[in-house]
């Protein structure tokens, strides 16, 4: 809103970059419909909307937003270096997540099937890396914890600015995100220094993780089905290093900081002609 009216103010053209939907963006229903709204009020007369993922496409679509508008540029970042050699895993796995925790991230999902594994007779450590959207929400995840009987087994890292370090210490990266994805920088990052991701099937997430190839996708709040397939990757089902392998590939030809703002470069430049 306020970009828009700078844009009027100013006689110059807006390009609106949308990272996520708007209409399903929180836990609160009412202030998802009054920034769906706002959203829809501001992006009226822009002149570009540059979505982060297909699905996010779709998604301005169905709000009304005209297709001649939308030009689609995934998420990038960037790419380190090569991949670094690592042997499979063996002994105790480091599950780890990245996140801003809230509600819509479904931590408590990865705390029930780290749950179930544990039960089974594996080791493991999750590892938590980012800090509590509130107070109250980290009261709440920990004391999840403490109630499964898994406290002991979860690091809580909290805020860290080396992100692909914190990363590269992981075995598995899990997003279990409830909804609002559009294209998580989270995945993009663990595929960037060689990490296999599992993450739900919500948004943009099935457009980067290619279920079995560069990655595994489950059912948004299925802690069992997570468990599962965190099973078959320890067990071998999965071959880990080709996962890894094959996301790297990707992420580097498709999803790399150059590669976004290249095309990025191309819609601005549309604009201005």
């Amino acid at each position: 809103m306020i970009g828009r009216i700078a844009s009027l103010l100013a006689g110059v053209p807006m390009v609106h970059h949308v990272h996520s939907p708007t209409a399903r963006d929180t836990e609160a229903a009412f202030m998802n419909r009054v920034n769906s709204v706002v959203e829809r009020w501001s992006a009226a007369s822009i002149q570009a909307l540059i979505p982060v993922s297909r699905s996010l496409e779709r998604y301005l679509v169905e709000q009304g937003f005209s297709p001649r508008r939308i030009f689609t540029v995934p998420n990038g970042v960037p790419t380190p270096g090569p991949l670094p050699v690592r042997p499979t895993p063996a002994g105790t796995w480091r599950i780890g997540a990245v996140a801003l925790f809230r509600p819509r991230k479904g931590m408590e999902v990865l705390l029930k099937a780290a749950a179930h594994l544990l039960r089974q007779g594996r080791t493991l450590r999750v590892v938590a890396i980012g800090g509590f959207e509130t107070p109250a929400y980290e009261q709440e995840i920990k004391a999840l914890a403490d109630s499964l009987g898994i406290s002991e087994h979860v690091d809580w890292l909290g805020f860290t600015r080396d992100v692909n370090q914190a990363l590269a210490q992981l075995d598995v990266m899990v997003l279990p995100s409830l909804y609002g994805e559009g294209m998580p920088m989270a995945v993009l990052e663990a595929m960037a220094v060689g990490v296999p991701v599992v993450a739900s099937d919500v948004e943009g997430i099935p457009e980067v993780l290619e279920h079995g190839r560069t990655g595994l996708v489950v059912p948004p709040a299925n802690d069992q089905a997570l468990a599962g397939e965190l099973a078959a990757l320890m067990d071998g089902r999965h071959d880990w290093a080709q996962l890894r392998q094959q996301a790297y590939q990707l992420q580097s030809e498709r999803y790399s900081s150059s590669s976004m703002a290249r095309a990025v470069s191309d819609v601005y430049a549309q604009v201005l002609a």
